[in-house]
């Protein structure tokens, strides 16, 4: 069971920079964010290119895009997943139910299929027949444009009370989905941050933005890194560097170590070999606070507000920095916090893995036909308000404004706009290639999801609940 005073902590915490997704959203053209004055919410669908962009928030260092379900459509805000395989909409049967004030779903939405006309649940034998591994479909809208049957997990609000957007290899995930309408040539899509300033991001399906970054994008292969063969999209690095008032220090990053990419969570995982020589400079120490199994990097929590360090991670010719304060995670209400960079072996990381105070830094192309993903350094403020230019992906071996760090691929398999299948009672969609019926890497508990939707200054009010 969930602690019902944790839930009210972190929502009161939640509640001090944002307020709840708006229940009165007529225009379907407008897609509503759990932020005052916030601007330009209008999803953009170029002419000039099958590029559809969408607005995204980082709010509690995740990135969240919001978009509507079903038909009427119901606004939901969706935190957005490289390790997800399908859209996972949490939902109720009951249309009488209201998320409390001490549920997050009071700000980021719930699904009710019951006032849904276009949900539709599959059997057994639709799914047997359509040859698809899913259970559920409904319409995704963003802004005016519409689309239909897409495969969706359904949770019941009980067990989670936020709904993910996949953005992960599988054919199930919403950049294929896209594909599929033909709203996007290829299963792509880029993050664009917003240089750890303004928590205002946003996505680019089936495109690339050259006036947001520093070109040339450094484009790495990620097409070995899979599970279930489907492969995760990652990166390499060369080191982590430390800048203290007193010095400057590098710690090597071993060479040909793939590092997730993740868009839901606070903390960086690398080698023990480069995080503990970081810990002895910083004077962090490891212990194992919740449990004798899993040692983590902890340290007092005030020493966020009385220090000030600069943590770099270097990836070929490009920094990323991200400053001291914003790697603390609240932990345990002695007032200690787990710091920002761990050990992959203190969570049994099978991959380092890096977090969302760096990548909101980075522009980062990912291209799952040629299985590469660019990153580039993002261009300031005031340079990114001239004239935008945007090049479609597309279905070529390379991705367009950017260098392979290797080789690009002598050829490559473009993915095929899936034809629709017709059973009985239900239109459903059947896929060129089988997929995976999970969603590959498992949810990080809800606890620790708490931890970073609320960390720094808003996760101190989680401390008296824990």
């Amino acid at each position: 069971m969930r602690s019902v005073t944790l839930r009210l902590a972190v929502t009161l915490a939640l509640s001090t920079c944002s307020h709840a997704l708006s229940s009165q959203q007529d225009d379907p053209s407008v897609v509503p964010f759990p932020f005052e004055n916030l601007e330009d919410v209008h999803v953009a669908k170029r002419d000039s290119s099958k590029t559809v962009e969408a607005p995204v928030v980082i709010y509690g260092d995740s990135y969240w895009m919001n978009a509507s379900v079903g038909t009427p459509p119901q606004s939901l805000s969706f935190l957005l997943d490289l390790t997800r395989s399908y859209v996972d909409v949490t939902y109720t049967y009951d249309e009488d139910y209201t998320c409390s004030d001490d549920q997050i779903c009071s700000e980021f939405g719930i699904f009710k299929p019951a006032d849904s006309s276009t949900f539709q649940n599959l059997t057994y034998r639709e799914r047997y027949e359509a040859g698809v591994g899913y259970s559920h479909t409904d319409t995704i809208t963003l802004g005016g444009h519409a689309t239909d049957r897409v495969p969706l997990e359904i949770t019941k609000v009980s067990y989670y009370d936020y709904s993910t957007l996949s953005l992960w290899s599988p054919n199930t995930s919403f950049p294929y989905i896209l594909v599929d309408r033909g709203l996007t040539t290829s299963p792509s899509f880029s993050l664009i941050g917003d240089n750890g300033a303004t928590m205002r991001a946003s996505i680019l399906f089936g495109g690339i933005n050259t006036s947001k970054f520093n070109g040339p994008l450094q484009a790495f292969s990620f097409a070995d890194h899979t599970i279930t063969n489907h492969p995760f999209v990652t990166i390499e690095a060369d080191s982590l560097e430390l800048s203290t008032s007193n010095n400057n220090s590098t710690y090597t990053i071993p060479p040909s170590t793939p590092m997730l990419l993740r868009t839901e969570q606070l903390i960086t995982y690398l080698p023990n070999s480069t995080v503990h020589p970081l810990y002895t400079a910083l004077n962090i120490t490891t212990d194992g606070v919740i449990s004798s199994t899993r040692i983590y990097g902890v340290l007092p929590c005030a020493r966020q507000d009385t220090e000030s360090h600069t943590i770099s991670i270097v990836i070929r010719n490009m920094t990323f920095s991200a400053s001291w304060d914003e790697l603390f995670v609240p932990w345990t209400r002695d007032g200690l916090c787990k710091f920002g960079i761990q050990a992959q072996e203190s969570d049994y990381k099978d991959y380092p893995e890096l977090g969302v105070p760096f990548l909101r830094r980075m522009y980062v192309a990912v291209d799952y036909n040629n299985q590469f993903v660019g990153i580039a350094t993002l261009k300031d403020g005031g340079d990114d308000k001239k004239e935008e230019d945007v090049v479609e992906i597309g279905t070529e071996t390379a991705l367009p404004s950017a260098v392979a760090v290797g080789e690009w691929p002598s050829s490559i398999t473009v993915y095929t706009p899936a034809a629709t299948t017709d059973t009985k009672t239900t239109t459903t969609q059947a896929f060129t290639t089988k997929t995976s019926s999970g969603g590959g890497v498992m949810p990080t508990a809800v606890l620790e999801k708490r931890s970073w939707l609320v960390s720094g200054v808003l996760g101190m009010a989680v401390l008296q609940a824990v």
